[in-house]
């Protein structure tokens, strides 16, 4: 087997996420993860002491490590405090406000001269993020900002090397020297129907276009397709989407990213159930999925994203 050198991945310095970092071996078993949506193929070593999933990035010149996030802290998030460990899961689910703290921390507002939305950060290497939003929420030609969880503002650019062609995903870079952010955890392992899953994001006021602050909700997942929508859109579920949480994170009860939330119910002007072959849904599926919100798998983005 072919050996591949890998640089080692930068450590985020949080007083709320421990996240651990390792060498990587300098060589990886090659397996198929198979997906209720389908399969992806990962170059990757598991360690299961440190709960650390790595991947190989394709345009990247490091590795991308996703790490799951053990336990939040016992320092105060934003005058919370976080629920003892006695009150979350042994199965590995966190407490809905440790869902809530990780969410907030992990997403993003991307604003533009007059409109938002949000984004997922995705990866860190030293300085630089990677943030994971929706392509219909950049505007072409604009300037980008990305808000973190603390306040600040970061200059963003989009990641011109990364195509993602037909789907709806997009990446932002941005640079923090002075200040680490915590990363999010993805979930590689299929998600089923009647899951419950947790929404983030920065709505916004249709009608008043102000700012309605950092919105969390759950539901369920309703509605999963094999043949996606344009964009990649697959996951139909319950969560009542708002403009400006397009981007944002769909997260299962591990805190792990299962989808990008992009598409919201009844939509008013365009048909967004269109599969690539530019057929439609019928009146009655129609019905049916105009009651749902839609998110993109995350396994999409991996397989787009990911060494084959």
């Amino acid at each position: 087997m072919q050996n591949k050198k890998m640089h080692k991945v930068g450590q985020i310095h949080s007083p709320r996420f421990r996240l651990v970092t390792h060498r990587l071996l300098a060589t990886f078993a090659t397996g198929m993860v198979m997906l209720g949506l389908g399969a992806v193929k990962v170059h990757s070593q598991v360690t299961p002491e440190l709960g650390v999933e790595s991947l190989c990035k394709l345009h990247f010149e490091a590795c991308i490590e996703y790490i799951d996030v053990e336990k939040i802290q016992s320092s105060k998030v934003q005058g919370k405090t976080p629920q003892s460990d006695t009150q979350q899961s042994v199965s590995g689910d966190l407490s809905v406000k440790q869902l809530e703290e990780l969410a907030r921390a992990i997403t993003v507002k991307v604003a533009s001269t007059e409109t938002w939305g949000s984004g997922i950060i995705i990866q860190r290497q030293g300085q630089n993020y990677l943030v994971l939003t929706n392509q219909h929420v950049l505007v072409p030609k604009e300037q980008y900002r990305v808000q973190t969880s603390d306040g600040n503002q970061h200059s963003a650019t989009v990641l011109q090397s990364t195509r993602f062609a037909d789907y709806d995903l997009a990446l932002l870079q941005f640079q923090s020297p002075n200040r680490s952010y915590p990363v999010a955890s993805v979930e590689i392992a299929a998600i089923k129907t009647g899951n419950e899953v947790f929404a983030a994001g920065f709505p916004i006021e249709a009608k008043q276009q102000i700012h309605q602050g950092f919105a969390f909700v759950n539901g369920k997942v309703s509605k999963l397709i094999s043949r996606a929508f344009i964009g990649g859109y697959q996951i139909g579920n319950t969560i009542d989407i708002k403009q400006g949480m397009s981007g944002g994170p769909l997260l299962n009860h591990q805190g792990k990213v299962v989808g990008i939330n992009g598409l919201g119910k009844n939509p008013a002007f365009t048909n967004p159930y269109i599969f690539k072959d530019n057929s439609t849904i019928s009146d009655a599926q129609w019905q049916q999925a105009s009651q749902l919100s839609w998110a993109i798998p995350i396994q999409t983005f991996l397989q787009l994203t990911f060494v084959p």
